[in-house]
């Protein structure tokens, strides 16, 4: 669960920063990369 943890806290700052990705699709990215 830690490398889940570190991924779902690392993209999301970076996804809404304006990455690409939609807020809501921090989670969906993350599970596809």
């Amino acid at each position: 669960m830690q490398p889940q943890i570190v991924l779902l806290a690392a993209p999301p700052k970076p996804d809404h920063s304006g990455s690409g990705f939609s807020p809501e699709g921090t989670e969906s990215g993350t599970a596809q990369a």
